[in-house]
């Protein structure tokens, strides 16, 4: 670091025999010059290789049968003869081995082990993907994932997960959620409110058909980097409540099927949502059939180009609130999949 001091032994030898014997060689003097040459050391023992579409981690064959994941922090290797180096500088410092399950020889245990802690990749992108079996992780405390900058489908396709523990991750480098938890149909409980999303620019389908999630958490979210959030919440359709009012939308492009059967919801207040960038509004609200009210006398559709069915199998006695007279006629004009009984009764002008 700049200004800071180091104590060095320096070993000198002569370019010829120097004897004791000879005249002057003792309590001699000598020039040189030295130079010290400094270099940063990436450490990267202990990172996991970024996945490829091939399964690099682990034989296609085996994905669809893992339902336990264990992370540990020391090697431990297991006798098996379903075992893989799966470091990022191919080192051995993380290594997996595939186990048959105790209780189910047809499923296996998948084991991640690093004597220096299990290193997320910068790209941990579908990670867990493709595993329709795993019931289970276990060892999240020991997965550092503070260089990871892509977790798009990380557990995409994780169906018969029931409760994931994700509250020590570390996303403060993430780009990128879209399609993260998509597909985790059986979950009921997860934990994401100690997200850092910063630097999120995606969060499209990062929630999608997570249909049995009764509560979500994303109040502390911030999205002011976030551009699209197409089917964010989409299927979601056993959460009873969601709170996205601190959202900050004003780069947001795309919210089509932002809330589509979502048809729990009860209630949802986007007052604050800033849609002055926004282009499709796609099937946002399709079939939340519970909702009593929405305010979306705040949305600017300027720039809107898709908005088609946005209303539709919606609540016949829903009241809608909207800015002008304009976006009312628009809502209540035939083609636009609102439910047939709205009349400007149910669309009403802000005052």
């Amino acid at each position: 670091e700049s200004g800071e001091t180091k104590e060095f032994n320096l070993r000198i030898w002569m370019h010829s025999e120097v004897l004791a014997s000879d005249e002057d060689s003792m309590n001699a003097n000598y020039q040189g010059k030295i130079s010290i040459t400094s270099s940063y050391f990436v450490d990267n023992r202990g990172t996991m290789m970024a996945r490829d579409d091939n399964y690099a981690f682990w034989p296609k064959e085996y994905v669809g049968n893992i339902s336990r994941v264990i992370i540990e922090s020391n090697l431990e290797p297991k006798e098996t003869e379903l075992t893989w180096d799966v470091s990022k500088a191919k080192d051995g410092s993380v290594m997996s081995y595939l186990v048959q399950n105790e209780d189910n020889n047809s499923l296996y245990d998948l084991y991640i082990q690093s004597n220096v802690g299990v290193k997320a990749n910068s790209n941990s992108s579908g990670l867990f993907y493709g595993f329709t079996k795993l019931a289970n992780i276990e060892g999240l405390e020991y997965f550092d994932t503070s260089s990871a900058t892509d977790m798009s489908g990380m557990f995409l396709g994780c169906s018969s997960l029931i409760s994931l523990d994700v509250s020590n991750f570390d996303t403060s480098n993430v780009t990128d959620m879209g399609f993260m938890f998509f597909g985790c149909s059986n979950l009921t409980s997860l934990d994401a409110s100690s997200f850092d999303t910063n630097n999120v620019t995606n969060m499209s389908n990062m929630f999608l058909n997570c249909s049995n999630l009764t509560s979500l958490d994303v109040s502390n979210f911030d999205t002011s980097s976030v551009t699209d959030m197409s089917s964010m919440f989409d299927n979601c359709s056993s959460l009873t409540s969601l709170d996205v009012s601190n959202f900050d939308t004003s780069k947001v492009t795309n919210m089509g099927f932002m809330f589509s059967g979502c048809k729990n919801l009860t209630n949802l207040d986007l007052r604050s949502f800033d849609t002055s960038s926004v282009t499709d509004m796609l099937y946002m609200f399709q079939t939340c059939n519970n909702l009593i009210s929405l305010d979306v006398s705040s949305f600017d559709t300027s720039k809107v180009t898709s908005m088609s069915s946005m209303f539709s199998n919606m609540l016949a006695n829903a009241l809608i609130y909207v800015k002008d007279e304009t976006t009312q006629n628009w809502i209540l004009s035939s083609g636009n999949g609102h439910p047939d009984a709205w009349t400007t009764e149910n669309v009403i002008i802000k005052a």
